[in-house]
């Protein structure tokens, strides 16, 4: 699919390519935004609640499994960007995080758009898992019985 994708874009002239992407951007940006909103919209206070719960245990986990010199150069290269980033100009600052949306654009246009799809269904899955997870997790802990839940 990427062969014809490439042999298509090479009969492209450049400004027909640009626009073209900026179209695509444009379309998933959009249609990022409306999921993404509408779901923390239709999330309850229970549900947004066990989603945390879930960032904080993987974070937890994260953290846990670190060992002594992996800590270390996690944190010497945290406290080296604070000290670099407390020492740069409002220019600096607008540069650099221009260059970082333009980094996260340019990884996200080389995406297939299979790999797009398996990347979105991955995300959606893992939270549906973790969510699961916990509900059952919770229910044993305070009702001393475990609940079956089903997946739907």
């Amino acid at each position: 699919m990427r062969v014809n994708a490439s042999t298509s874009r090479a009969n492209e002239s450049s400004p027909e390519r640009e626009m073209q992407l900026t179209a695509d951007r444009a379309r998933r940006a959009t249609s990022r935004a409306s999921q993404s909103s509408s779901q923390r919209e239709a999330e309850t206070a229970s549900q947004r609640e066990l989603r945390l719960t879930a960032d904080r245990e993987r974070h937890t986990l994260s953290r846990e499994s670190e060992t002594y010199t992996e800590r270390e150069l996690r944190l010497t290269a945290d406290r080296e960007r604070l000290l670099s980033r407390e020492s740069e100009t409002f220019t600096e600052r607008e540069l650099r995080l221009k260059a970082d949306r333009e980094r996260h654009v340019l990884s996200r246009e080389s995406e297939t758009y299979t790999e797009w799809e398996l990347r979105l269904t991955a995300d959606s899955e893992s939270a549906e898992e973790r969510t699961h997870r916990l509900i059952e997790s919770y229910a044993w802990r305070c009702g001393g019985v475990k609940v079956l839940l089903t997946r739907s």
